[in-house]
């Protein structure tokens, strides 16, 4: 399995830890659900290159586990309670998109990961 879609399905819940089960996994797409809880740092771990959780009641602090995944090319967790500083996301080299309207976040050494 490449990609995981569950999108609009009124999933309910916490997010599931043991996707790391799944080792050819490369794309979470949880969008538009009743899921809630943290992100599970064992994502860390995983060979992602999209995480996709928009819009649904999570929270939490975003764990520093996620710099892990140096094959995330998107990161989208907007429109959730979830709150941190993204400087441990500044180690991920292929980062094309980042979505994070609406959470709480801290930007302190995160830009000068970045040539502007």
């Amino acid at each position: 399995m490449i990609n995981r879609i569950l999108s609009a399905q009124n999933l309910q819940g916490k997010l599931p830890q043991e996707l790391v089960k799944l080792p050819y996994l490369q794309e979470i797409n949880l969008t538009r659900n009743y899921l809630s809880g943290t992100l599970p740092r064992e994502w860390g771990t995983m060979n992602l290159t999209k995480i996709a959780l928009v819009a649904n009641g999570l929270s939490g602090k975003i764990p520093k586990e996620l710099a892990n995944i140096t094959s995330l090319k998107i990161l989208s967790l907007k429109f959730n309670n979830c709150y941190g500083n993204l400087s441990v996301l500044g180690s991920l080299p292929h980062l094309e998109i980042l979505h994070l309207t609406s959470l709480t976040i801290s930007l302190e050494n995160y830009l000068k990961h970045f040539q502007i």
